[in-house]
């Protein structure tokens, strides 16, 4: 069964084969909605913006506020300020946020004893199997969008994409307050999605720098592309990708 909603602010869409009944489905939607409400940054009744509206104080606000702040802290620490929810002045975690629903989904299904399916939220996707499904994740060209540039065929893997090219500069490089210039996509596949969706927007701030960086993260794979249409990318992404990428940049 495979279902698609608009939520959290893109389109998510859950994939469950041989499910007959679409409950799970419309459970995993409803945790989407109640997360929506309470981190989005302009809905005025959610928690987030009554919080950074001086309407809630910090030590009052919920256990899953405290545990996305402490998360989003720990994370700026982890990329060296290049992944930070409080650059623009306020707390805004939404860069962390929607991996990190995401993921509690994903554990939502599995607590219902299922492990066969696939979770895509924007530039955000899990995919798992009890290894007799194989999953194709296909990584868009950010230059030409009706393109993929290639196919990555897993049974279980969590793949995060950040960039401009499809709601114009809204990652800002928190070190330096500007726009990133080096890239206009970058994907990062690895085991988890909340580290894979906070390193792609770190690596994305960093530019080609980030590549030295993604090498020292153990299980992640990178894919950068730049305005050119050039390819960076690590040697084991390269490998997993099923169409062969001419590799002009560094490869890592």
């Amino acid at each position: 069964m495979r279902r698609t909603a608009f939520t959290m602010g893109t389109a998510v869409v859950i994939d469950i084969p041989g499910l007959k009944d679409d409950k799970i489905i419309e459970l995993a939607f409803q945790q989407l909605r109640q997360i929506d409400e309470r981190f989005s940054p302009y809905k005025k009744t959610s928690e987030l913006y009554r919080f950074n509206q001086g309407l809630i104080a910090a030590g009052r606000v919920s256990s899953d506020m405290k545990a996305v702040m402490k998360a989003c802290l720990d994370a700026e620490i982890h990329t060296n300020g290049y992944f930070s929810a409080k650059y623009s002045g306020i707390f805004d975690p939404s860069g962390y946020v929607k991996g990190w629903a995401v993921d509690r989904v994903r554990r939502s299904i599995l607590d219902q004893g299922l492990n066969t399916f696939c979770i895509s939220a924007g530039g955000d996707i899990v995919a798992s199997s009890n290894g007799e499904k194989t999953w194709r994740i296909g990584i868009l060209n950010p230059l030409k969008k009706t393109e993929a540039i290639g196919n990555i065929s897993t049974t279980s893997l969590s793949l995060a994409t950040s960039g401009n090219y499809e709601r114009g500069n809204h990652i800002v490089n928190p070190v330096t307050g500007s726009a990133p210039g080096d890239f206009v996509s970058v994907s990062i596949a690895g085991p988890d999605i909340i580290e894979a969706d906070v390193l792609a927007t770190a690596v994305f701030a960093m530019g080609k720098n980030g590549l030295d960086f993604i090498d020292k993260q153990e299980g992640y794979e990178v894919l950068a592309i730049d305005s050119r249409g050039r390819f960076y990318s690590s040697a084991e992404m390269e490998t997993m990708l099923e169409q062969g990428l001419t590799i002009t940049g560094k490869v890592v």
